[in-house]
C-alpha cells in the first residue's frame, strides 16, 4: 500500500514482528526499539518488547515493559499473560496468579493460563484449585496434556493414566500424518 509508512511505528513494528517470526530476535528487537522511539505508547510494539525480552531471559524488563501496556489497558490480554510469565520468574507469585486470571478472560488465552494457574496452586499445595483450573483449561483444549498430567498427579487413576495416552496417541498420529505431508510422501 503506497499510502503505508514502513519508517512508521507501525511500519518498524510490523516488520520486527515479521523477523522476530523469522527468529532473528536480535534484528526484530532492533527494529521494536524503533517503533518504541517513535511512539512509545503502541501497545503491540511494547507487547513483542516483552516477549523479546522473555527470550533473552530478561525477566525485570519483560516485566517493565508488560507494565507500561497495562497501564495503557489493564484488560490486554498479551500483556498481562507475559507480565505473567515474567513474574513468575522474579518469584511475584500473587503478581502472577491476578494477571493470568486476566488472561484468561480471552479464549486465545484461556488455556493456556488456566493451565499455569493450575500449576502454581499444585506447588502451592492447593490441590482443589489446581484440580479446577486443571479441568478448566481442558475446556478449550482437550488435549492439554500437561493439564492431563497435573490431575494425575493431583488423583492418580488407571482411567486417567489411559486416557492421556490415548490422547498423546492421537497427538502422535497428526504429527506424523503432518510431517508426510510435509516430506512430500
Amino acid at each position: 500500500n503506497e499510502q503505508f509508512d514502513l519508517g512508521s511505528a507501525q511500519g518498524e513494528m510490523l516488520h520486527a514482528r515479521f523477523l522476530a517470526g523469522m527468529r532473528h530476535y536480535s534484528l526484530a528487537e532492533q527494529r521494536i526499539d524503533r517503533a518504541l522511539e517513535l511512539d512509545p505508547t503502541l501497545v503491540q510494539a511494547l507487547n513483542l518488547k516483552t516477549l523479546l525480552c522473555l527470550k533473552r531471559l530478561d525477566y525485570s524488563d519483560a516485566y517493565d515493559y508488560a507494565n507500561r501496556v497495562l497501564a495503557i489497558d489493564a484488560y490486554d490480554a498479551h500483556a498481562n499473560y507475559l507480565s505473567a510469565q515474567a513474574a513468575l520468574k522474579l518469584g511475584k507469585m500473587y503478581d502472577a496468579m491476578d494477571r493470568f486470571e486476566v488472561a484468561a478472560i480471552t479464549s486465545e488465552l484461556r488455556s493456556p493460563a488456566y493451565t499455569r494457574l493450575s500449576q502454581i496452586h499444585f506447588i502451592l499445595g492447593d490441590t482443589d484449585l489446581a484440580e479446577d483450573y486443571a479441568r478448566k483449561s481442558l475446556v478449550g483444549n482437550s488435549y492439554n496434556v500437561t493439564a492431563l498430567r497435573l490431575l494425575y498427579q493431583i488423583r492418580p487413576s488407571e482411567s486417567l493414566l489411559e486416557e492421556i495416552d490415548k490422547r498423546a496417541m492421537k497427538i502422535g498420529k497428526v504429527m506424523d500424518i503432518l510431517l508426510e505431508v510435509n516430506s512430500g510422501k
